[in-house]
Order: structure tokens, then C-alpha cells, then sequence
């Protein structure tokens, strides 16, 4: 199960490494790749969704044979996961519709057991490249069934909210964010990647998946777009400007260029419609989730300890759906000490992020930390109008971040005489921060 594709051993990266040269899993290629893909892509298709249950099941049986002869792998991201999980149990005393509780407990514990096998085998860049790609492949399946099916043609016409693009993601919501976690991964691969070949081709991609974020009509999408854009520039570009302004001013020119054309893009569309109707404040589904936010906080205040039952917001709210509020719908679903649980995952990873920044990396490692940052970044923010907390792409991508992180911190830490808890001195990270950014600078852009 510890197999690998790749003969030659990582060892300890030095400062100016450019091109890492760990090894590829071949379990990882062979079956956590292929799931990947088909949860992302057709999982909700009737009939695929059996195979992709089987192929996590073969997932599930190769972490368990992995673990037992290197070890088993515990952040405490995951820790925290199932402590959610296991309060949200509670949440069974007050919920009216026993159905509704057990089928988004059981989707809860899916992910649980996903986020384990991906924070295992998320132990090196090569690994991670490859999940990474198995990402990419399942977003672009959805993309392009949304040509197939003459949906992106139709939004090219249509008026209303029928006109909105939606693909294989079933919801032109699901389909615009699947595009926006998409181009997280190809920012950091841009970054990584020397060739100005490649790097040129990403563009041109990213300009595909900003004309079909305009097609799904997602406003949340839309301006998603722009600040994983605007806060990928700032992480991995604010030390350039001096250094390398040449560099810095380049990559400036592709985020204004690919901004602009968003822009000219939503013009005369659904989009730019939605758009100012939402900045006047005069949209119905934007006075519509103004009161689900209200009726939520009621039900928090009515509810405190262990919530009102999972997915039962659309059942006290009265408008029969989810809350449009990830923030409301987790808090409502599983309580106060619930929301706490689920949002101490992000800060446990934050502050780890943070611990990594200020030790010696590898330009890929580097680069992928800047990239965690600015996701994690977005999917705060876009949490306050999206239900995250189910949604596949969000924490497939969440925990290969905090699998990469954890390895890599119990990588790094015993060699600079550090350890990996939360007590460690500010002081200590003094020298390895200056010896980084001593050492730290690479050809490429």
C-alpha cells in the first residue's frame, strides 16, 4: 500500500529547492484519485453514486492497511471533525423529521471518514499534486457537461433564472464555487509551474471559468472570483515588489486582465442583473435571506445547546430550504458548542498555517501554504451566504490542506529544534522566519 511510482527519496528540502522530488503514492493514483473525481463529478448522478461509494470503501480498507504498518494519522482538525459530529448527535432530541436528521448525519460521517483518508495520504507536494489534479479533472468534467447539454449556450440567451448554468453540479451555485475552488489549485500551480507555456495556458483557462461563473448567474460566485484573485495576489506577491518588480508587476497585469474581462464578460447578462438588484437591496432572495438570517438567530436563541436537529432550519424557518448562511445553518443545526466545534477546525489550521510561515520552505511548500491561506480566506467570508459545511469540493481541498500542514509541520519542526504544539515561544521563530527569507528566492514568477 506504500508503494510508490517514483524510485528517488525526498530527504529534507533545502531553501532553494525549485522542483521537489517526492514520490507519487500509487494507491493514491489508483483509487483515491478516481474518487476524488467521481465524488466531485457524477456522485449525484443516479446509479454512479453506487460507484463511488464502492471506490471509497476500497479507500477506506487501503488507509486502514497503510495505517497499520506506518501509523495512523490524527490532526486535530479531524479530532475536532468528529467531536462536531458527535454533538450533532444531540441535535436527534429536538428534530421533527427523523429522515431529514439521520440522511445529513450520515453525509456527516462521509465526510468524516474522507477528511481521514485524505489528511493520511496528503503527506508530501507529489501526493498532493496529484489530489490536486484529480480535483481539477472532476471540476472540468462538470464545466464541460454544461456545454454538452447546451446549458452554457442556452445562458447565452435566456432570461431569468432559468438561464443559469448549472451542469453535472445540478445547482448554478454548486457549479460557479466548484469553478472558483478549481482556480485556487490552478493559482498555485501557475506559481509553481517555470514554463511561461503552462502559465499561459492556466490564464487562458481561468478566463473559461470566469465566462462560465458569468453563465451560472451566481452572484456569490462572481464576487468569490474576485477575492481569491485579489488575496492569492497580495499572499504570494506582497514580498516581490521591491525584490522583483518585474515579477510582481506581470502577475498584476494577469489579475487586472482576467478581472477586467470578468467584468466585460457579466456585462447585458443575468449576472450583472442579479448583481444591481443585490447592491440595491431590492432582489427577492436578497430580503429573503436577510429573514432567514433573522428567523436563524431565533432559532439560536431558542435552541442554544444542541440546535434545533441537522438540516432542520428549513423546517422551523418556514421557507423550506437551507439557510444560505453556513455560519446560521451549522449553529442552528448542532447549537452553539456545535459552531464552536466546527469553526475551531479552520482555526486549529490557521494557526498552524501561521506556524509554517515562519520556517524555512521549499518554494512548492511556499507557495501552497499561500494558496491554503488565500482559500481559507474566501471560504470564511463566502460562508456567510453559502451552506460549506456539506459541500465535497470545499473539504476535499480542506483536508489536503490540513493533511499537507500536518505532515509537513512534524516534518520541519524536530529539525529546527522546534515542537509542533500551540505553546510555542514567538521568540524561536525569530531566527528560522529571518534564515527563510534570507535564503528564499527562486526563478520564477
Amino acid at each position: 500500500m506504500d508503494t510508490y511510482m517514483e524510485t528517488e527519496t525526498a530527504g529534507h528540502w533545502s531553501s532553494d529547492s525549485v522542483e521537489p522530488t517526492e514520490k507519487t503514492s500509487i494507491f493514491v493514483v489508483l483509487f483515491l484519485a478516481p474518487f476524488i473525481i467521481g465524488a466531485i463529478s457524477v456522485a449525484m448522478l443516479t446509479g454512479y453514486n453506487y460507484l463511488v461509494v464502492g471506490l471509497g470503501g476500497l479507500c477506506a480498507a487501503g488507509y486502514v492497511i497503510s495505517s497499520i504498518r506506518s501509523g495512523f494519522t490524527f490532526p486535530k482538525e479531524l479530532l475536532l471533525f468528529w467531536a462536531y459530529f458527535m454533538w450533532s448527535i444531540l441535535g436527534i432530541i429536538n428534530a421533527i423529521s427523523p429522515a431529514l436528521f439521520y440522511a445529513k448525519l450520515f453525509t456527516l460521517f462521509q465526510f468524516a471518514v474522507m477528511i481521514l483518508l485524505l489528511a493520511h495520504f496528503s503527506s508530501s507536494i507529489a501526493n498532493v499534486r496529484m489530489l490536486f489534479w484529480a480535483v481539477l479533472i472532476g471540476a472540468a468534467i462538470i464545466a464541460v457537461s454544461a456545454y454538452v447539454t447546451g446549458e452554457y449556450q442556452r445562458s447565452e440567451t435566456s432570461v431569468g433564472e432559468t438561464g443559469r448554468t448549472a451542469g453535472l453540479a445540478l445547482n448554478s451555485n454548486s457549479f460557479a464555487m466548484t469553478l472558483v475552488y478549481a482556480a485556487a489549485i490552478l493559482l498555485f500551480f501557475f506559481r509553481t509551474w517555470k514554463s511561461w507555456f503552462l502559465k499561459g495556458g492556466i490564464i487562458i483557462v481561468m478566463l473559461i471559468m470566469a465566462r462560465l461563473v458569468v453563465a451560472s448567474g451566481s452572484r456569490k460566485g462572481f464576487i468569490t472570483f474576485f477575492m481569491l484573485l485579489f488575496a492569492w495576489f497580495f499572499l504570494s506577491y506582497r514580498k516581490e515588489l521591491f525584490r522583483r518588480p518585474l515579477a510582481f508587476m506581470a502577475a498584476l497585469i494577469v489579475i487586472v486582465g482576467i478581472v477586467a474581462y470578468l467584468y466585460v464578460a457579466a456585462s447585458g447578462t443575468l449576472m450583472e442583473y442579479r448583481l444591481e438588484k443585490a447592491a440595491e437591496g431590492t432582489g427577492g432572495s436578497v430580503s429573503a435571506r436577510k429573514m432567514m438570517i433573522k428567523q436563524g438567530l431565533g432559532l439560536i436563541r431558542s435552541h442554544p445547546f444542541v440546535g434545533v436537529g441537522l438540516d432542520h432550519f428549513r423546517v422551523h424557518s418556514g421557507f423550506e430550504t437551507y439557510s444560505h448562511n453556513n455560519y446560521i445553518e451549522v449553529t442552528t443545526g448542532s447549537g452553539i458548542p456545535g459552531g464552536v466545534l466546527y469553526y475551531l477546525i479552520f482555526v486549529v489550521l490557521l494557526l498552524r498555517l501561521r506556524r509554517l510561515n515562519k520556517l524555512q520552505l521549499d518554494h512548492h511548500s511556499r507557495e501552497l501554504l499561500n494558496m491554503a491561506l488565500a482559500f481559507l480566506f474566501v471560504q470564511l467570508v463566502v460562508d456567510l451566504v453559502l451552506v460549506s459545511f456539506t459541500t465535497k469540493m470545499s473539504w476535499i481541498i480542506t483536508a489536503v490542506l490540513i493533511g499537507w500542514s500536518y505532515h509537513k509541520e512534524n516534518q520541519l519542526m524536530p529539525a529546527a529544534g522546534l515542537e509542533a504544539d500551540y505553546s510555542l515561544d514567538e521568540s524561536d521563530y525569530a531566527d528560522a522566519e529571518a534564515d527563510a527569507y534570507e535564503q528564499y528566492d527562486v526563478a520564477t514568477y
